[in-house]
């Protein structure tokens, strides 16, 4: 897990250092349901 931190931190300040209210509000969703999608695929692989 300690490999993933940095990717979910690093995407955690990008999504903060973007303006409100914007198309950036799709780059947000995007990035966060990257970063969910990853998680719940890295828990469920392992277990078959």
């Amino acid at each position: 897990m300690d490999g993933l931190s940095p990717t979910l931190f690093s995407a955690q300040r990008i999504a903060e250092a973007l303006p409100e209210g914007q198309p950036v509000n799709l780059s947000r969703r995007g990035v966060l349901g990257a970063a969910l999608g990853a998680l719940v695929i890295g828990v469920a692989l392992p277990r078959g």
